[in-house]
């Protein structure tokens, strides 16, 4: 008698705690529809609490990933959709289901600004179904991003070397030493340059001196 009131009172425990569990995981589903993301997050987080070993089949365990990744994903929590996401690729063994994962993944990495493991993913995604054309236009955005970013880091590393290369002049041209000046080399270029004009001004007299003669000469 004392075992079948035992039994009887544990199936009586899981039922209510497996009607708990799934009013919550309810609740979190409504206020989702509500766009109430923050509230519905973290109700589907205690739900994932609630769940322990006792109420969890392979269906419930992916969806209940899957939701808590979607409404972390609203709420821009990233790094959270992404671990939940991950979670959900595990259990599922349809090729198209994990592409749609793969896909989300994705898409939750390039929101994050990581953009080469959105790339990865969305790869991932196109090797499992091919024809999704989403995955593939989302994978040519990753890409022209990445081929963006890299364009631009390495025209700061060229600015970067080019003003490296200017400051190490500039430092070089601050280090050359100047020039002395000398009040003797300063005299002894003036009268060196007043000897010269004094020259010119001789040769330009005889020069004008023997011009004249010849006018004064008889012109035989």
């Amino acid at each position: 008698m004392k075992w079948f009131v035992f039994i009887l009172g544990l199936i009586f425990n899981t039922e209510i705690g497996a009607q708990s569990f799934m009013d919550t995981v309810s609740d979190a589903q409504l206020k989702y529809k509500s766009k109430d993301f923050e509230q519905s997050f973290q109700t589907y987080k205690r739900a994932a609490a609630m769940r322990g070993d006792k109420f969890k089949t392979e269906s419930s365990e992916e969806n209940l990933n899957i939701e808590l990744a979607q409404a972390a994903y609203r709420i821009e929590a990233y790094d959270d959709a992404i671990e939940y996401y991950q979670l959900a690729a595990k259990d599922l063994k349809n090729p198209i289901q994990q592409s749609a994962i793969y896909h989300n993944i994705g898409n939750a990495y390039l929101k994050a600004g990581k953009v080469e493991d959105a790339i990865e993913h969305y790869k991932t995604s196109i090797k499992l179904n091919g024809t999704d054309l989403e995955t593939k236009s989302n994978l040519s955005k990753a890409l022209r991003i990445k081929k963006s970013a890299d364009k631009n880091k390495q025209e700061r590393k060229k600015d970067a070397s080019k003003s490296n290369k200017e400051k190490s002049q500039g430092e070089s041209k601050m280090n050359m030493p100047e020039k002395e000046y000398s009040f003797e080399a300063q005299q002894k270029k003036q009268i060196l340059n007043q000897l010269l004009r004094k020259e010119a001004e001789t040769k330009r007299r005889i020069e004008e001196k023997r011009s004249h003669s010849s006018k004064k000469s008889k012109d035989w």
